[in-house]
């Protein structure tokens, strides 16, 4: 059974945040490259540089950093609620 935020820790919500939000962009990202007409080449050429990979795994880790805070804030506050 999945956990909810709520059962998880700060550090498993920030990966799987930021691994979410990674391959979401990707494929996105390579869509739209393929409605600009591109190659298959051209976009893994594009989309494989060590620059690329490291920026948008650098965005994604800040994201899931925020993400993270947020529900861990949003989870204190259900905890305290509750009592």
């Amino acid at each position: 059974m999945a956990k909810t935020f709520k059962e998880r820790s700060f550090i498993q919500m920030a990966v799987s945040s930021a691994l979410l939000f990674f391959f979401v962009v990707m494929i996105i990202e390579v869509i739209f490259s393929f409605f600009k007409d591109e190659t298959v080449s051209d976009v893994l050429v594009k989309y494989t540089t060590a620059e690329y990979v490291i920026a948008k795994l650098i965005g994604a880790a800040v994201y899931g950093l925020v993400i993270a805070y947020f529900y861990q804030r949003k989870a204190k506050k259900i905890r305290e609620n509750r009592k």
